[in-house]
């Protein structure tokens, strides 16, 4: 996948305009951190989500979810805005040495991504909303 279809894939999952509804700044958090040569988040499957959760204004989710078959020390992440304030939550199937909370996100959740029902995650809070596999770009 070259960078422009990589561009051209968050665009057509919706991804930039659910930033500008939310007020993260689209291209400097997902397309900057790229080169032709390092798109490490091109294999993952992009959505943005409604919630019912109470608190999170506008009621939508950013989601990167691994390939299906991934190593279960690949992050599913998340973006939204809660009560005003930017929040970023990286989950994996297995406990690693961030995690800090545990979910068991049921077969009828209505507030997340199919591939991610059914199964047990552990995650945290991630202070900075910039991407995890970008982290190493920088």
């Amino acid at each position: 996948m070259t960078l422009q279809e990589f561009v051209d894939h968050l665009v057509i999952a919706g991804i930039d305009a659910a930033c500008k509804r939310m007020g993260y700044p689209f291209r400097e958090l997902f397309i900057d951190p790229c080169t032709e040569d390092h798109i490490p988040y091109a294999g993952y499957y992009w959505c943005v989500y409604t919630t019912t959760v109470e608190g999170i204004e506008p009621n939508i989710y950013i989601h990167a979810i691994p390939p299906l078959h991934s190593p279960d020390d690949c992050p599913w992440e998340e973006w939204f805005v809660r009560n005003g304030a930017f929040e970023h939550h990286v989950c994996y199937a297995k406990p690693m040495p961030k995690t800090t909370n545990v979910v068991d996100i049921p077969l009828n959740d209505q507030d997340h991504p199919f591939y991610t029902l059914d199964k047990r995650w552990y995650w945290y809070i991630d202070p900075d909303i910039t991407p995890v596999l970008y982290r190493e770009t920088r």
